[in-house]
């Protein structure tokens, strides 16, 4: 690898660098190579004195974007010896992976990478399986990127973490005024209980809150968690996926608080201020939810809100019901039908069915008597099977 190659990616995953002449000489070419943007040593076996040496040479390239060193020793070993010099590291990459399981970090360490990515431009960050040996001290240093107004973190995968209650609010305390991170994954958590999960719902209630996806699966999620989770988004107009699959105990119950949270249809206006925004609760089997999920893929949330409306209030079990305009405000009766006509999405089919039901707009007498009384007739509206 000469000072002028132009190679821009190297995977080294599942090799064996062999001996430390052969690691100090990739060192050497990695110090002085000027064009690698990703670099792969996932499970590469080499020692503690070739990982400092690696280390050593990675932290002088300043082209490097994207590094993985999930089981191998690097990832420890540059956390802990070179702390100053790593951070200048992260300065320069935008995704860093350092988890699956082998080796672990501790408090100091996390401390020392938290520190490390608050005014670094990192984007993404996987720890899966390394932070085991964190305490909630631990989390709380490493907390303070979350924190910092200056980080670009926007995706942390922290799955197979040991995480429990006290680790997970420390974790939520740091989210509720973080606008950055879209994607967090927290699978195969399993000791966090009722309690942890509420805390960390309190991040999805903040107007800050930018969290798009959550992964939640495998952590024994039951139905007063999930219950939970779908009072808390309510009013939440960021997240889309919401991953719960491999968790047994929860049951309909919460499908269908989760479809009263995307559509709750005890009213016209309950049904306007539903969350729109969900797509995608990540199950293995089909739920009483997944039509109202398939309507929030709109992104065009006022055509949402339209659809359920005329699906929840007007098309009911095949049949078209214009009861909702009965003793409406003749002021306000053709602004509804415009807008109830406005696309061909079952509009159509309602206004059909309401005129049918209405004839005396037609009839001008009768419309002279309506617009004296300022009411729409109770007279002859039925329920209309659609054909």
């Amino acid at each position: 690898m000469k000072p002028d190659c132009r190679l821009d990616r190297l995977e080294l995953a599942y090799t064996n660098v062999g001996t430390p002449q052969n690691s100090l000489a990739l060192a050497n070419a990695l110090s002085k190579n000027t064009s690698l943007k990703s670099l792969d040593f996932s499970t590469s076996r080499v020692d503690e004195e070739e990982a400092i040496e690696l280390c050593n040479a990675l932290v002088k390239n300043n082209t490097l974007k994207y590094l993985k060193l999930e089981n191998t020793l690097m990832g420890s070993v540059g956390l802990r010896s070179l702390s100053n010099r790593y951070q200048y590291l992260i300065s320069s990459l935008t995704f860093l992976e350092l988890g699956c399981y082998n080796p672990r970090i501790d408090d100091q360490e996390a401390s020392v990478l938290g520190g490390a990515i608050t005014n670094a431009t990192l984007k993404g960050l996987e720890l899966d399986g390394i932070g085991i040996s964190i305490t909630s001290t631990g989390w709380q240093a490493f907390s303070v990127c979350l924190q910092s107004p200056n980080s670009t973190l926007t995706r942390l995968s922290l799955e197979s973490c040991n995480l429990d209650d006290e680790k997970i609010t420390v974790i939520a305390n740091a989210l509720v005024n973080n606008s950055m991170l879209n994607t967090l994954l927290l699978g195969s958590n399993g000791s966090i209980s009722a309690h942890g999960w509420q805390s960390f719902s309190t991040c999805l209630r903040s107007p800050n809150s930018a969290l798009q996806e959550i992964g939640m699966h495998s952590c024994n999620l039951t139905d007063e968690i999930m219950i939970g989770f779908a009072e808390a988004l309510v009013s939440n107009t960021c997240l889309r996926v919401l991953a719960t699959y491999l968790n047994d105990n929860i049951t309909e119950r919460s499908w269908i608080s989760l479809h009263r949270t995307v559509c709750n249809t005890s009213s016209i206006e309950a049904t306007l201020e539903s969350n729109h925004t969900l797509q995608s609760v990540e199950v293995s089997t089909t739920t009483v939810l997944d039509s109202a999920l398939q309507l929030n893929w709109n992104f065009d949330k006022k055509q949402v809100a339209r659809q359920k409306i005329i699906r929840y209030h007007f098309l009911k079990d095949d049949e078209v019901d214009v009861t909702e305009f009965v003793n409406m405000d003749m002021n306000v009766l053709p602004q509804a039908m415009a807008w109830i006509g406005r696309e061909d999405d079952g509009g159509h089919t309602l206004m059909f069915s309401l005129l049918q039901s209405m004839p005396y707009l037609f009839d001008t007498d009768s419309m002279k008597a309506l617009q004296n009384s300022g009411k729409a007739s109770t007279s002859q509206v039925k329920r209309r099977r659609v054909s």
